[in-house]
């Protein structure tokens, strides 16, 4: 006999029947299905009769998911239907709904593509998590921190001896160079590196081995488009390329091609020599106290950075203790025991940590990433705002068939599911043409980043999981308010026409005055952004930026032989009539410049030192305001003489500066102490985002002239610069002729206000015009409303002006409104923002009142629009609307 228990079927099946039992009339428990089930297990055994009443089971479960499938499929057909009709038959409103959603939808593609790529910065790299780049901090006597991305030359080759968890140690420095091949010759930029550069970094070799490419002491690495650039489809690998570095020809072999440098690095070059090879490298490998290289570090797998860096302390206190002491002593540190500190930062942290200092490329402000999401955000906020007021303003007409829905048995639960899937489907609309707009205005906001970015539906699918969930989100964010406002009629409230839609509602007047603060606001940043910028280009510099040339030498830095070729080109142009003056410096105003720092009666004087020469003041219009200006009939000048702007002056306290010394200043080569000959006016050889620093120029041979300017008349320019190259050429031929405009230079320095100025203002503009379009929603709304009062007013008299009045007015009230929400929020925020210019506009009354005008001129023509059409339409149509 079998035990008793072998007659039941297995447990967690026989509940799974019995429960769809319910469902399924013929997997009655007390039915057949045991019967049969008994049957079996005399017949084949307990094993089998179990696995053939699991096999029922998965059958009962496959025909319930049939049943409740089919009657979700019949239930959403049947809402798909009914919204699809709906959307047919107000086409019109349909297309203001998703064009509004898609612009929105689209502005969040453009911004979630360009924070994907600015968070992918160096992700790309093998061993990532593993390098880190050498930070130093030191802390002032203020307080304040200052952090360097620069350190000293044999700073890497001590911390592989001195620290073991470092396998691998990378310094990087960058020069430039003339590079020459046959009969080509380009000026560029080098970087010299340590041969292990390409071992621990992912930058694949297209040609070369990793390991050796930079063995070789006269070795050179080309990018793909360097060695298009100069050998075309010659095979490249062990040709001779020519480098004037410092003023000396050098023959390099190419060892290696690496292919293309992804965007999303820090680390971007064409050329990369030796590290050995760098002019300065012999007296810098034992000088702790300059600071030139970028220094990174691999670390051994599983080392934590928090590890190495316990070591660090005492490394500080070994290479760096004296140099810490002498500063303190002098006032250059704090005297905190701390004041000096060694960090590892990740390299894929490289990207956004602006506040470190003299990093290789640029950084971005993670800030700057909020700020654009943000607005985003906003635009997407004001596109869902208009999608719920024109649902409301066009409930009117979905009254009743919320009625007689209900009355056949609707209940809310379905209305509500009926309504968002309405929005859900014109979410799905706006989605897709939401895609549509972000691939066409790619490349336009793409330049306004200062990034290549693609939007790649592929990577992994976040993209589109981005996209589907913002979807979705859009969908139940526009549609919410609508599906639970009304899916709560009463049916006989609908049916008797007793609904209300509107009125004096406070939810509908307040969406459109949200739309109308967050439009008012981006209009008061355009104009107060718009304005600063214009301030910095228009502000009087203290010299003359128009027509004026740049063009380098690329001469050593140090040494005679920029001040001949510049003597040399000088002569060979003058008395050409295009040509009005020409002079010679050290160096442009944004292209580098020297630096120092000296006590004076106890204070600290820190100034920017320019080599020109005699031609310098008169060339760029800057004014001498006491003294006189170099000239070679003082041999002196060379040796003992420099002229200071106000600036300096004023940290001296010298009421009469000329012929004095300037005590404690020993930068110039050769001058201690020098003389004041002259004071100009003060010039703004920095961007307005700061004070003007205090200046001293020289003409001291032993600073190199390395660029030439020229002054030319504005006629003529082209003619101008093609004489300027082909003299150029005659004088020097193995340099380039490389030429920049002073004007475009000194515009450089305000590209990042310029972006964000075009930024705001195609935001502020895409906000106004959703704005606008919900605007028309609630006028649609009122117009509807008061259809009858309207025909009545035009059958006593009432004149079509008179009505565009009345519907116009509670519309400018509520303009009103939003302007004196609006006002304090972008003051607030502007006021902050030109906090970070030394010289700035003031944000005066009229900015706002001209925000207003107009916000207002906009909502008005908007209003009247709809306004004007119901006043001119036919008073017994109205009388007869229902």
């Amino acid at each position: 006999m079998k035990d008793k228990t072998d007659a039941n079927p297995p447990e967690a099946a026989h509940w799974i029947i019995r429960h769809l039992s319910q469902y399924e009339k013929r997997f009655s428990i007390e039915g057949d299905l045991l019967e049969v089930y008994a049957y079996k297990l005399d017949r084949l055994g307990k094993r089998r009769a179990q696995m053939w009443y699991w096999s029922q089971t998965f059958k009962a479960l496959i025909l319930y998911w049939q049943f409740v499938m089919r009657g979700y499929l019949d239930m959403f057909g049947n809402y798909f239907k009914v919204s699809f009709r709906n959307i047919k038959r107000q086409l019109g409103y349909s297309f203001i709904n998703v064009f509004g959603l898609a612009i929105g939808i689209a502005c969040c593609i453009l911004i979630f593509t360009f924070i994907r790529y600015e968070m992918s910065y160096d992700s790309f790299h093998a061993n990532e998590s593993s390098l880190f780049r050498m930070v130093r901090s030191t802390k002032l006597p203020g307080g304040e921190q200052d952090i360097l991305a620069i350190h000293p030359v044999p700073l890497g080759p001590a911390l592989l001896a001195e620290i073991p968890q470092i396998t691998h140690a990378v310094r990087l420095i960058g020069g430039n160079a003339v590079v020459s091949y046959g009969n080509k010759s380009f000026g560029e930029r080098l970087l010299f590196a340590d041969s292990s550069l390409f071992e621990i970094f992912t930058f694949p070799l297209l040609k070369g081995d990793p390991a050796a490419v930079l063995k070789e002491p006269y070795a050179i690495v080309l990018s793909a488009a360097a060695a298009m650039k100069y050998f075309g489809k010659e095979e490249p690998l062990r040709k001779i390329l020519t480098l004037n570095i410092d003023g000396e020809d050098r023959e390099f072999l190419v060892t290696g091609v690496v292919a293309r440098i992804p965007d999303n690095s820090s680390l971007k070059f064409d050329f990369v020599l030796p590290y050995e090879i760098y002019p300065a490298y012999d007296r810098a490998l034992t000088n702790w106290r300059s600071s030139r290289t970028h220094t990174y570090v691999k670390l051994l797998d599983n080392v934590k950075a928090s590890e190495v860096e316990e070591k660090f302390p005492a490394f500080i206190d070994k290479y760096f203790g004296e140099i810490i002491k002498k500063g303190q002593e002098k006032g250059y540190f704090s005297s905190d025991e701390d004041t000096w500190r060694l960090h590892l930062q990740g390299i894929k942290d490289i990207h956004l940590d602006p506040s470190v200092k003299w990093g290789r490329e640029r950084t971005t402000n993670p800030a700057h990433l909020y700020i654009l999401s943000g607005i985003s955000l906003l635009v997407l906020l004001i596109a869902c705002i208009n999608f719920i007021t024109l649902a409301l303003g066009r409930s009117t007409y979905r009254v009743k068939e919320v009625g007689v829905r209900k009355v056949l048995g609707a209940v809310p639960k379905q209305l509500r599911a009926q309504f968002l899937g309405e929005s859900l489907l014109l979410s799905f609309f706006a989605l897709i043409l939401g895609m549509v707009f972000a691939s066409i205005f790619l490349p336009t906001f793409s330049q306004l980043v200062n990034a290549d970015l693609r939007i790649d539906y592929s990577a992994g699918g976040i993209t589109l999981l981005f996209m589907v969930g913002l979807m979705f989100l859009v969908g139940i964010i526009a549609g919410s308010y609508p599906a639970l406002f009304l899916s709560a009629f009463r049916p006989v409230d609908a049916l008797q026409a007793k609904i209300k839609i509107g009125g004096k509602r406070i939810m509908t007047k307040s969406l459109v005055m949200i739309q109308y603060v967050l439009s008012i606001f981006l209009i008061i940043s355009t104009i107060v952004m718009w304005r600063q910028l214009n301030f910095m280009r228009s502000k009087p510099l203290g010299y003359e930026k128009d027509h004026v040339l740049y063009i380098q030498t690329y001469t050593p830095w140090q040494g005679s032989e920029g001040a001949r070729l510049f003597k040399v080109y000088q002569k060979e142009v003058a008395g050409h009539p295009g040509i009005i003056n020409m002079a010679g410096t050290d160096s442009s105003f944004t292209g580098g410049w020297s630096v120092d720092e000296w006590e004076h009666e106890g204070r600290q004087v820190t100034a920017f030192i320019y080599r020109i020469d005699s031609n310098y003041l008169d060339t760029l219009g800057i004014e001498l305001k006491e003294g006189r200006n170099f000239s070679e009939k003082f041999t002196s000048d060379a040796s003992e003489a420099v002229i200071i702007n106000e600036a300096l002056a004023a940290k001296y306290e010298w009421d009469s500066p000329i012929g004095q010394k300037l005590l404690g200043c020993k930068s110039i080569e050769g001058m201690v102490d020098p003389v004041v000959i002259g004071v100009v006016k003060n010039f703004h050889f920095e961007s307005l985002h700061n004070e003007i620093a205090p200046v001293i120029l020289h003409i001291n041979p032993s600073w190199s002239i390395h660029t030439i300017l020229v002054k030319i008349h504005p006629e003529n320019v082209p003619q101008t610069l093609a004489y300027l190259r082909e003299t150029w050429q005659k004088v020097t031929a193995h340099k380039p002729f490389e030429y920049y405009f002073l004007s475009d230079d000194v515009d450089k320095q305000y590209k990042n206000e310029a972006r964000w100025s075009k930024i705001i203002s195609y935001s502020s503009v895409l906000a106004v015009l959703i704005s606008c379009l919900g605007l028309l929603g609630l006028t649609s709304l009122r117009v509807t409303q008061r259809t009858k009062e309207i025909g009545i007013r035009k059958i006593l008299g009432a004149s079509a002006s008179k009505l565009v009045k009345l519907i116009s007015l509670e519309f400018i009230k509520l303009v009103s409104m939003a302007n004196l929400l609006a006002w304090p929020a972008a003051y607030l925020v502007m006021h902050n923002w030109i906090r970070n210019f030394a010289y700035r506009i003031s944000i005066g009354i009229w900015i706002f009142l001209l925000a207003a005008g107009l916000a207002l001129l906009i909502a008005l023509a908007t209003v009247c629009l709809q306004s004007f059409k119901a006043a001119r339409a036919n008073p017994v149509r109205a009388l007869r609307y229902e």
